[in-house]
């Protein structure tokens, strides 16, 4: 072999590609942006004044078609677990979910995401054993949410009534030297309920 190779390459060769590699970087590698450059005001919201947020009405009407459309999706091929009445991943969930989409979607002027609400929830209330103090793997959740349910349909004793189930588990959480700290299984959770209602029923003193 020459001696000016290495396993069989000679030193022009190494050139050669040294020449084309440079010539390789020094064209242009990037891909254009064909989007505008940053606006502080963002397109997509309405701008007038109140810095409200608001989406424009087009941006609202295709958002809440897909809504709609992951709606029916969700009802269509939810299979509920007769054993898990859970909000963390339990029929209880779609109630928290209801309720959500009552708060949050603009113009709505009826309850039937109240009503749609209620339905997860009575065959989960009919199953509360007690066993667990926690908002999202307990049974302080489904009942926290059966009570702003029923306060924003205005019936007050019901809603009252499960506020009730709520405050019983308070003793239990409280003295019992087992029970963990954590969110799901523990006290937090059971705190967690406690906000919840708090958060969803203004004014609300029913707490010791």
């Amino acid at each position: 072999r020459d001696s000016t190779t290495q396993r069989g390459v000679t030193t022009t060769t190494v050139a050669n590609y040294y020449i084309k590699l440079v010539k390789l970087m020094e064209e242009e590698r990037s891909y254009k942006n064909p989007f505008p450059d940053y606006s502080p005001i963002p397109s997509l919201l309405e701008v007038d004044g109140t810095n409200t947020n608001k989406l424009h009405g087009a941006c609202q009407d295709k958002l809440l078609l897909v809504i709609h459309r992951l709606l029916k999706n969700i009802h269509d091929n939810f299979v509920a677990d007769s054993k898990d009445y859970s909000i963390y991943t339990g029929s209880s969930g779609q109630a928290l979910l209801h309720l959500h989409l009552h708060n949050k979607l603009p113009g709505l002027k009826d309850d039937s995401h109240l009503k749609e609400a209620l339905s997860w929830l009575e065959s989960c209330l009919s199953h509360m054993k007690g066993s667990r103090a926690s908002f999202l793997c307990g049974d302080s959740g489904p009942n926290a949410l059966a009570a702003v349910v029923y306060y924003k349909l205005n019936d007050t004793k019901r809603s009252r009534y499960y506020i009730e189930k709520v405050e019983s588990m308070c003793n239990t959480v409280c003295q019992d030297a087992d029970l963990p700290d954590e969110i799901l299984y523990g006290r937090c959770g059971y705190l967690s309920a406690l906000l919840f209602l708090r958060h969803n029923w203004p004014g609300l003193r029913a707490f010791r």
